[in-house]
Protein backbone atom coordinates (compact mmCIF):
# COMPACT_ATOMS: atom_id res chain seq x y z
CA UNK A 1 0.00 0.00 0.00
CA UNK A 2 1.26 3.21 -1.20
CA UNK A 3 0.31 6.43 1.12
CA UNK A 4 1.40 9.41 1.08
CA UNK A 5 0.72 13.30 1.25
CA UNK A 6 1.15 15.52 -1.56
CA UNK A 7 -0.43 18.87 -2.89
CA UNK A 8 -3.22 19.04 -5.68
CA UNK A 9 -4.18 21.88 -7.84
CA UNK A 10 -7.50 21.68 -9.55
CA UNK A 11 -9.75 23.77 -11.89
CA UNK A 12 -13.74 23.70 -12.76
CA UNK A 13 -15.13 25.45 -15.47
CA UNK A 14 -18.51 25.43 -16.04
CA UNK A 15 -20.84 27.97 -18.39
CA UNK A 16 -21.21 30.03 -14.92
CA UNK A 17 -18.00 29.56 -13.16
CA UNK A 18 -14.19 29.34 -13.37
CA UNK A 19 -13.05 28.03 -10.12
CA UNK A 20 -9.35 27.43 -9.46
CA UNK A 21 -7.47 26.03 -6.35
CA UNK A 22 -3.78 25.50 -5.42
CA UNK A 23 -1.80 23.41 -3.20
CA UNK A 24 -4.75 21.93 -1.54
CA UNK A 25 -2.67 19.26 0.77
CA UNK A 26 -4.24 15.86 -0.17
CA UNK A 27 -3.86 12.39 0.37
CA UNK A 28 -3.30 9.52 -1.70
CA UNK A 29 -3.42 5.66 -0.99
CA UNK A 30 -2.86 3.66 -3.84
CA UNK A 31 -5.15 4.24 -6.25
CA UNK A 32 -7.30 6.68 -4.17
CA UNK A 33 -7.16 10.56 -3.48
CA UNK A 34 -8.78 12.20 -0.92
CA UNK A 35 -8.82 15.88 -0.09
CA UNK A 36 -11.42 18.47 2.10
CA UNK A 37 -12.41 21.93 0.44
CA UNK A 38 -14.22 24.20 2.00
CA UNK A 39 -16.91 21.53 3.53
CA UNK A 40 -16.69 19.14 1.07
CA UNK A 41 -15.27 15.99 1.43
CA UNK A 42 -13.64 15.11 -1.88
CA UNK A 43 -12.75 11.06 -2.87
CA UNK A 44 -11.53 10.46 -6.36
CA UNK A 45 -11.28 6.54 -7.35
CA UNK A 46 -9.01 6.06 -10.11
CA UNK A 47 -8.88 3.14 -12.15
CA UNK A 48 -8.01 2.47 -15.35
CA UNK A 49 -11.07 3.13 -17.73
CA UNK A 50 -12.84 5.03 -15.35
CA UNK A 51 -12.94 7.22 -11.86
CA UNK A 52 -15.30 7.36 -8.87
CA UNK A 53 -15.55 10.81 -7.39
CA UNK A 54 -17.40 11.21 -3.89
CA UNK A 55 -18.04 14.38 -2.95
CA UNK A 56 -20.01 14.60 0.61
CA UNK A 57 -20.94 17.57 2.59
CA UNK A 58 -23.52 18.29 5.40
CA UNK A 59 -26.36 19.04 2.79
CA UNK A 60 -25.77 15.93 0.34
CA UNK A 61 -23.53 13.17 -0.75
CA UNK A 62 -22.98 12.90 -4.95
CA UNK A 63 -21.67 9.98 -6.48
CA UNK A 64 -19.97 10.26 -10.22
CA UNK A 65 -19.01 7.20 -12.54
CA UNK A 66 -16.78 8.99 -15.50
CA UNK A 67 -16.30 6.65 -18.19
CA UNK A 68 -15.09 8.06 -21.28
CA UNK A 69 -18.03 8.23 -24.33
CA UNK A 70 -20.49 6.72 -21.53
CA UNK A 71 -23.91 8.44 -20.09
CA UNK A 72 -24.71 6.55 -17.14
CA UNK A 73 -26.62 7.33 -13.53
CA UNK A 74 -25.40 9.21 -10.71
CA UNK A 75 -26.14 9.10 -6.87
CA UNK A 76 -27.37 12.29 -5.49
CA UNK A 77 -28.50 11.73 -1.64
CA UNK A 78 -30.07 14.92 0.04
CA UNK A 79 -29.30 14.15 3.38
CA UNK A 80 -32.39 16.55 5.02
CA UNK A 81 -34.56 14.75 3.34
CA UNK A 82 -33.34 11.23 3.37
CA UNK A 83 -33.81 11.01 -0.67
CA UNK A 84 -32.22 10.54 -4.08
CA UNK A 85 -32.62 12.98 -7.10
CA UNK A 86 -32.25 10.99 -10.03
CA UNK A 87 -29.50 12.62 -12.23
CA UNK A 88 -27.17 11.73 -15.28
CA UNK A 89 -23.52 12.05 -16.65
CA UNK A 90 -21.92 11.81 -19.69
CA UNK A 91 -18.73 11.99 -19.51
CA UNK A 92 -16.75 13.31 -23.04
CA UNK A 93 -13.09 13.14 -22.11
CA UNK A 94 -11.29 11.46 -19.68
CA UNK A 95 -7.78 12.07 -19.40
CA UNK A 96 -5.49 9.33 -16.74
CA UNK A 97 -2.01 10.07 -16.42
CA UNK A 98 0.19 9.69 -13.12
CA UNK A 99 -0.03 12.95 -11.93
CA UNK A 100 -2.82 14.48 -14.03
CA UNK A 101 -6.52 13.88 -14.61
CA UNK A 102 -9.05 15.37 -16.68
CA UNK A 103 -12.47 15.36 -17.05
CA UNK A 104 -15.28 16.58 -19.03
CA UNK A 105 -18.71 16.08 -18.63
CA UNK A 106 -22.37 16.95 -19.06
CA UNK A 107 -24.75 17.15 -15.73
CA UNK A 108 -28.61 16.56 -15.59
CA UNK A 109 -30.11 16.94 -12.17
CA UNK A 110 -33.61 15.72 -12.69
CA UNK A 111 -34.13 15.94 -16.64
CA UNK A 112 -32.95 19.69 -16.06
CA UNK A 113 -29.18 19.90 -18.25
CA UNK A 114 -26.77 21.78 -15.95
CA UNK A 115 -24.81 22.18 -18.36
CA UNK A 116 -20.68 21.18 -19.33
CA UNK A 117 -18.20 20.58 -16.82
CA UNK A 118 -14.26 20.70 -16.82
CA UNK A 119 -12.41 19.30 -13.85
CA UNK A 120 -8.51 19.11 -13.96
CA UNK A 121 -6.45 17.73 -11.28
CA UNK A 122 -2.44 18.29 -10.76
CA UNK A 123 -0.90 15.88 -8.29
CA UNK A 124 2.31 16.75 -6.77
CA UNK A 125 3.47 15.22 -4.30
CA UNK A 126 5.04 16.62 -0.92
Amino acid sequence: MINLKCLIDYKIINNDENIIKKDIISKKINNKISYIDDNDSMELIINKDNIIMIKDNTDSEITFNFIKNKKNELEYYIKMFDSYLDGEILTNELIIKENYINIEYELWIQDEYMGKFKYEIIIKEM
